[in-house]
């Protein structure tokens, strides 16, 4: 999947209820047509880590997840099988989850419970699907890990280059 390399532009805001002060907006949403903000920021990383081993992502989420909307664009550009966990009963519908199914996203429902379970416990994820092999990775929900943390100081440079 093609990540852009270049910082997302700044745009200033103009307008009189700001009291004379210049505000400035980082459009992360700009970065990338269909995974943008802080989740292309979040996926980047591990998805270019996995790439050459045509991974199948697994990851977790509510029914209107932005994540595993970004996930299931992400896989469907880059290639890799897409599995979702999802917080809900068995049948629920929502646009996003329509949308990643679209895109090829296996979509399973899981209990308050369960989803509480794969919060805790880092390989919770395993009992929720048919088969599982070393080609399977799980993404915490958000893709929130500290592995997956590198995203975080090229934020903080594209910030300080805008700064100067």
């Amino acid at each position: 999947m093609p990540f852009p390399s270049s910082p997302s532009p700044c745009h200033l805001i103009e307008s009189t209820a700001f009291l004379g002060r210049k505000v400035w907006v980082k459009r992360d949403d700009l970065l990338h047509p269909e995974v943008s903000g802080n989740k292309f920021r979040k996926l980047k990383y591990p998805l270019l880590a996995w790439q050459d081993r045509h991974p199948t992502w697994v990851s977790m989420g509510g029914p209107w997840s932005n994540h595993l909307h970004a996930l299931a664009h992400a896989g469907a550009l880059g290639g890799w099988p897409t599995k979702a966990l999802v917080r809900g009963a068995p049948g629920m519908q929502s646009a996003t989850l329509d949308d990643c199914r679209r895109l090829g996203m296996q979509v399973s429902f899981v209990s308050r419970d369960d989803y509480r379970q794969l919060r805790e416990d880092p390989q919770a994820w395993r009992r929720h699907l048919d088969t599982v092999d070393d080609k399977h990775v799980w993404l915490p929900e958000g893709a929130a890990h500290r592995r997956h943390c590198a995203a975080l100081p090229n934020w903080w440079m594209s910030y300080r280059s805008f700064r100067k």
